[in-house]
């Protein structure tokens, strides 16, 4: 069966992100930009920082992992005197992930990559366990906002990888079946044993394996460097028919 859809995970995979929620620094200038826009919150940002950090304990001891950030915002914004309704959460959530951000760019190959993938007709899928409201946010700044014809996020599926629900969810919108369709990941746990679970192929990227080298660490799977080469490489190992260009040509 030849690839059909290729289904990325995010983070560390198509994108590098590092962020920093602890400095007060950031903290300070979330504070700064929030009460220019007429929010009525402490200058020095501690305060902020200590509701925020207090409200995601008590999302995280309820239960809410995966989907506390819209709930957390809400409330900061509620306390301050706000209205707390979705577009000022939303416009909270821009702010808060731009002052927390260390670092947000993509992977060196994944443009390059998805433009050739898409056209040779293959369609394409993000799903990430990630907060969509800041995850949205993310995509957008990596101009990836229109890349993928199927967007699924753990905090709005209601379930995450590696559960069979999640990557069912994302087949049926990429309308494909399993066994024509292959999952790209770095992390075992989440992207590979989903998607083995469910029926799809995988390709592991993995540090550890040299550059251009294919590793068969197990039945329907692929190891391969994150590279261009070796991540195309591995495609067309797994069943892409199509003449993907290494790098160069």
């Amino acid at each position: 069966m030849t690839i059909a859809a290729v289904v990325f995970d995010l983070y560390g995979t198509l994108a590098e992100v590092s962020v920093d929620e602890a400095s007060t620094s950031r903290w300070r200038s979330l504070a700064t930009k929030l009460r220019r826009s007429g929010v009525a919150v402490d200058p020095s940002g501690i305060e902020l920082r200590r509701r925020y950090e207090d409200l995601f304990a008590t999302a995280a001891a309820a239960g809410r992992s995966g989907r506390m950030l819209p709930w957390v915002f809400r409330q900061i914004l509620l306390e301050v005197g706000a209205e707390g309704s979705r577009e000022q959460v939303t416009s909270f959530a821009g702010e808060f992930r731009c002052a927390t951000t260390e670092k947000l760019a993509l992977s060196d190959y994944a443009p390059q990559l998805l433009a050739e993938l898409r056209s040779y007709g293959i369609r394409l899928g993000l799903l990430s366990n990630t907060e969509a409201i800041v995850t949205r946010f993310d995509l957008e700044r990596l101009r990836l906002g229109d890349a993928f014809d199927a967007v699924v996020l753990s905090s709005e599926a209601g379930t995450e990888k590696p559960s069979t629900d999640i990557y069912r969810a994302a087949l049926e919108q990429l309308g494909v079946g399993p066994d024509e369709s292959v999952m790209v990941g770095d992390n075992w746990s989440t992207d590979v044993e989903g998607a083995l679970r469910v029926g799809m192929r995988a390709l592991h990227l993995d540090q550890n394996v040299a550059s251009g080298a294919i590793t068969f660490p197990a039945d329907r799977v692929i190891s391969v460097h994150p590279d261009l080469a070796s991540i195309t490489g591995g495609l067309r190992a797994l069943g892409l028919r199509h003449g993907i260009q290494e790098p160069g040509r």
